[in-house]
């Protein structure tokens, strides 16, 4: 496997992720500011964490 091929398959996982956080950019920027979006944040990050663990298969 070449090495663009690799770095074509990274980007292609890569994807979905930046997709999600580019679309939720109006929630990081307005969420902070209210106490149940603080919440909300942490819950959401933590979930986030768990979908990258799972991707990475650990």
């Amino acid at each position: 496997m070449s090495r663009w091929q690799r770095t074509l398959i990274v980007a292609v996982l890569v994807l979905p992720m930046l997709m999600i956080i580019m679309l939720s950019l109006p929630v990081w920027l307005y969420l902070p500011f209210r106490e149940a979006g603080r919440v909300f944040i942490l819950d959401l990050i933590r979930e986030f964490t768990k979908w990258i663990k799972a991707a990475k298969g650990e």
